[in-house]
């Protein structure tokens, strides 16, 4: 048995999503697709504390009005191709969970590759959070405060409601709090410029 850190858990601040979906009903209507909860809740049992709550997804040259069920996610990453996006809500544990000496790195990454697919393959391999997408990023922070880390170890504090644009920098995210935070993010797949 493993003595993994405590940490408070946020109750009703971090409490199940509610997802709203409005789609086309077929005969050029509006309706109310899906009034419930997240489509798709990942809950980490060897990372304690987080979550990824997946709710919508787009291909590229995706249309419009889209049908009740066009959005599902059902591709194998949370990171889009060029042109694609994904919509998910990230909840983090604090980081003393993830520095804990008793912590199983190697069954944290087997299971987060099994729920977010290649998203794995943007991070570094010293296992600190830093990772590089080819993707422009929409990000609210829901709960915090979160500090956004980028090079040189420079980190910016967070609060609820801040508003984070990345344009595929390297960037981690840090909880340096005794509670989890909550993340929302849409990921615009996008095409990498090639240095010269």
């Amino acid at each position: 048995m493993t003595n993994t850190p405590e940490f408070e858990s946020r109750g009703d601040l971090v409490k199940p999503l509610r997802q709203v979906v409005v789609a086309d009903d077929g005969a050029g209507r509006a309706v109310i697709a899906h009034d419930g909860p997240a489509v798709i809740r990942n809950v980490f049992e060897k990372t304690p504390g987080m979550e990824v709550d997946r709710l919508w997804e787009s291909a590229a040259g995706a249309e419009v009005p889209a049908s009740t069920d066009a959005g599902t996610p059902t591709a194998s990453t949370i990171l889009p191709a060029a042109g694609e996006t994904r919509f998910y809500v990230l909840t983090l544990p604090p980081d003393s969970v993830v520095e804990s000496p008793d912590f199983d790195a190697a069954g944290a990454a087997a299971e987060h590759a099994a729920v977010m697919g290649a998203f794995v393959e943007a991070f570094e391999a010293d296992g600190h959070g830093a990772h590089t997408t080819d993707t422009i990023d929409y990000v609210v922070v829901i709960d915090g405060p979160v500090w956004l880390e980028v090079d040189d170890g420079e980190a910016t504090e967070l609060q609820s409601s801040d508003l984070v644009v990345l344009t595929g920098n390297r960037h981690a995210w840090r909880n340096r709090t005794d509670h989890q935070v909550r993340l929302a993010s849409v990921l615009v797949g996008a095409r990498r410029l090639q240095a010269n």
